[in-house]
């Protein structure tokens, strides 16, 4: 038995032809049905061509998506590889960094009172205190970045009326005011 589809067409149109010439079929009705399998022959022959097409395109396609993806996890790795290490020299640029860091770090923080911001700044003023007894110049200079990006991540939120920090100081000043 053939495995293609003009084989097994080729198969049927012998067997059809061996039943006309025994008298099993009539000759016209053996021609129509030649015929009609020829027709539908051709069809699924331009079928499978289509899916042959298809899947040539679908592989392709999914190689692109895979290369796609690849380059896609490079980038995020090499962007978190340069956002989780501290950065100095340059201060505009590194406070970019750590501002980025602490985003990623800790998410969105505009549920977070002014108080929060300022515990954080004392925390990291005591390990820049500590940095300072140990002459480590290194990280004397990554603790001023890191209260530099904690300032401008609570000026970031207390610019935005929608975030607590905001809401905090327009409370308590409506208060003030109803005094």
């Amino acid at each position: 038995m053939s495995d293609t589809i003009e084989g097994m067409t080729k198969e049927i149109i012998m067997c059809i032809t061996d039943y006309t010439e025994k008298g099993d079929i009539g000759k016209n009705d053996g021609f129509k049905i030649v015929e009609h399998l020829k027709s539908q022959s051709q069809e699924l022959k331009s079928k499978e061509e289509e899916i042959d097409t298809l899947e040539d395109n679908h592989d392709k396609l999914l190689k692109d998506y895979i290369t796609d993806i690849t380059s896609l996890k490079k980038r995020i790795e090499s962007l978190e590889n340069k956002i989780n290490t501290p950065h100095f020299g340059d201060f505009n640029e590194a406070l970019k960094v750590e501002m980025a860091h602490h985003l990623d770090r800790w998410g969105d923080e505009s549920l977070k009172y002014p108080a929060h911001f300022q515990s954080v700044i004392s925390y990291i003023s005591g390990k820049l205190i500590k940095a300072i007894w140990n002459n480590d110049i290194k990280k004397y200079e990554h603790h001023l970045i890191t209260i530099a990006a904690v300032c401008g991540t609570a000026h970031k939120y207390l610019m935005d009326e929608n975030t607590m920090s905001a809401k905090w100081f327009n409370k308590k000043f409506q208060k003030l005011l109803n005094r």
